[in-house]
């Protein structure tokens, strides 16, 4: 077990400091039983009535072999605490409101490993899940038209960039083209 450790030094003499003088006890700054208690809020967006917040939530679960994102929500008063949408070991990210404050897009990567993240819709206060479309190569980016009938997102053209050779890293050199999908259909086109 390894364990972050800050060194103080209260002689503020540089170069006594640099030579090995003498420092203060270590401190542990996080150690594998506190880690994952550690939650990072990030990609907040405000409904478009301003009554509620959706963010993502990033957090160390230690069966997982990466950190989990998931989407939270709480209402801008107050009134209530915040809270996970979903369960499970999806990776949610990239919450958008629809203008109609009702449902929230969003971009996530399935149960499995390998799943690509697609652009995906669930009413604002929870419940079913529902892709909207499925790209080869994923998703990234999503937006709402103002009138909330299509969803707008970026995807990388060409095959699969896993299995093409001549592709070092995934996405890297590749164009993202700009796409969208009626939210009652599961047709995407390009823009």
């Amino acid at each position: 077990m390894h364990n972050f450790m800050i060194e103080t030094n209260s002689n503020t003499n540089r170069d006594e400091a640099t030579h090995g003088t003498e420092f203060s006890p270590r401190v542990p700054v996080t150690t594998k039983t506190n880690l994952k208690d550690i939650r990072i809020a990030t990609d907040a967006t405000i409904s478009p009535d301003g009554k509620r917040a959706a963010f993502v939530v990033s957090e160390w679960v230690p069966e997982m072999p990466r950190q989990r994102t998931r989407l939270w929500a709480v209402k801008t008063n107050g009134s209530s605490e915040a809270g996970a949408l979903m369960k499970g070991t999806r990776a949610d990210t990239n919450p958008r409101w629809s203008p109609d404050n009702q449902q929230l897009a969003f971009i996530s990567r399935g149960e499995g490993e390998k799943d690509r993240p697609q652009v995906h819709v669930m009413a604002a206060e929870g419940g079913e899940v529902r892709q909207v479309c499925k790209m080869p190569n994923g998703a990234s980016d999503l937006s709402w038209s103002p009138d909330g009938k299509y969803i707008a997102f970026l995807s990388v053209d060409g095959g699969d960039p896993v299995s093409d050779p001549k592709v070092f890293t995934p996405g890297q050199g590749r164009h993202r083209r700009l796409w969208r999908v009626r939210i009652d259909s599961d047709t995407p086109e390009p823009v």
